[in-house]
């Protein structure tokens, strides 16, 4: 009914549109008259309250981040659709006919990935090079292989562990990633300096970024200050950040608090790593997973997500598959480390280097479990 009336409101400002303009005004009167369907949102910008004597007094609120706006705009297109499906055609088809990116903010173009973490000599690259299943992942993922480094490998000390590879190592290592793989430098830091400035040293004075070896970096830091950030971002235009979120603290453990911590860091980091791990292989329990699944209906229109911890060659199906139930149609990345890593003697994991066979197993379990009905994967 409301269509209804609007619509007919419009024809009568169009049909006395034609008149005006016989009559010599000018045409774009006639031309900018039009149907074109939008949405309102009203937004308040605080309340009043009243003190002990009667004064009036104003307390602003925080201005909406632009995932909660996304948010808000994506479930009034879905149930304005819905609405107008169900009672006239032709009005859902104007909606339909606009893609929904220009109605809202449209999120990152986050590609989801796989990935493999921890790589530290030339030779572990190799091997996964020549693994036919790093090129045979499902359609619309990529692999990205992540080296380790610190603020002290990168200050030129020694390696902290073997899965650090030496600063003077890391260059052949990205070059060599970059043929089959997305490089991803993941660096963690307990120096006091600011993160901005650490991150520049760690890709101008390496010449990682300038040169193209690596354009993504993972930072495994507590918190970074949101102005660090801003002031990365001016620095280095192009640069792919991912966050990892520390969820093995127990007060990020809600979704409320989770989007609370992360929604700060919008158009700052492309994609957010929740990882409730903490290097221990741990994964998500159920309870952690609804939260999540929670806190993604709100993180997605903003971040590419990214799930960590426990993953590994032989759990990766039932993990995955764990991940997908939970998050729904919600698209997601992974990525795994520690459980790719070492041998077994006597019941024992020993060693800590890059273990192919367990990659080949967490990759093949990635493509079956990751993999849409119907859908082609990528050939070499």
């Amino acid at each position: 009914m409301l269509y209804s009336l609007v619509r007919e409101h419009l024809s009568e400002l169009l049909e006395h549109a034609s008149d005006t303009y016989e009559r010599g005004l000018p045409r774009y009167v006639v031309g900018e008259l039009e149907e074109y369907l939008h949405f309102h949102v009203v937004v308040i910008d605080g309340v009043f309250t009243f003190d002990a004597d009667g004064r009036a007094r104003f307390h602003e609120a925080r201005p909406p981040t632009p995932a909660q706006i996304d948010r808000v705009a994506r479930r009034t297109y879905d149930r304005a659709l819905r609405w107008l499906q169900s009672r006239r055609p032709p009005a859902a088809t104007l909606l339909t006919s606009q893609p929904l990116g220009a109605i809202v903010m449209s999120g990152p173009a986050a590609s989801p990935y796989v990935g493999v973490t921890g790589v530290a000599t030339l030779a572990e690259v190799e091997a996964l090079r020549d693994l036919p299943e790093a090129r045979r992942l499902v359609a619309g993922y990529e692999l990205a292989v992540g080296v380790l480094v610190s603020d002290v490998t990168l200050a030129g000390g020694p390696p902290p562990m073997p899965r650090y590879p030496a600063l003077t190592e890391i260059a052949p290592i990205l070059a060599t990633v970059r043929a089959f793989a997305r490089p991803v430098l993941h660096f963690n830091t307990r120096s006091t300096t600011p993160v901005d400035a650490q991150l520049a040293e760690l890709l101008e004075r390496t010449a990682y970024f300038p040169s193209g070896l690596c354009r993504r970096v993972q930072l495994n830091v507590a918190a970074p200050p949101v102005a660090a950030l801003e002031r990365a971002r001016r620095l280095h235009p192009g640069l792919e950040l991912v966050l990892q979120v520390p969820l093995w603290r127990a007060d990020l453990r809600r979704s409320a608090d989770l989007c609370d911590f992360v929604l700060p860091y919008a158009g700052l980091v492309d994609y957010v790593l929740l990882d409730p791990s903490g290097g221990r292989g741990a994964g998500a329990d159920e309870a952690l997973l609804a939260e999540i699944r929670l806190a993604s209906e709100v993180l997605a229109g903003a971040f590419g997500l990214v799930l960590a911890g426990g993953l590994g060659g032989e759990n990766a199906a039932g993990e995955i598959a764990r991940f997908r139930a939970a998050l729904g149609s919600i698209p997601f990345s992974i990525d795994a480390e520690g459980r790719l890593r070492g041998g077994k003697a006597e019941g024992r994991r020993v060693g800590d280097r890059v273990n192919v066979a367990k990659v080949r197993d967490y990759l093949l379990a990635a493509s079956a479990v990751l993999q849409p009905a119907g859908a082609e994967r990528v050939r070499p």
